[in-house]
């Protein structure tokens, strides 16, 4: 997934490492704190959140810019 991009609303960008592949049928985390890169869990290395509990989306790119995916949610305003 090398030039791959992550990102929220706000561009707030997560690139994934060089050299990192994500295999069929496998999941991978991406952690806004910092942390040991695994095959399973990525690490942002963040001070602070990046998603909004309000509500955000989240932005997938590919190397060439293009938008392979997005997740959108809302917050929940009963509390």
């Amino acid at each position: 997934m090398t030039g791959w991009t992550l990102a929220d609303e706000n561009d707030n960008t997560y690139n994934f490492p060089d050299n990192f592949i994500l295999r069929r049928e496998h999941e991978v985390r991406v952690w806004t704190a910092s942390g040991v890169d695994t095959t399973t869990d990525l690490h942002w290395g963040r001070s602070s959140g990046v998603w909004s509990s309000k509500g955000d989306t989240a932005f997938l790119r590919d190397p060439e810019g293009e938008l392979v995916d997005s997740f959108t949610w809302t917050g929940d305003d009963s509390e």
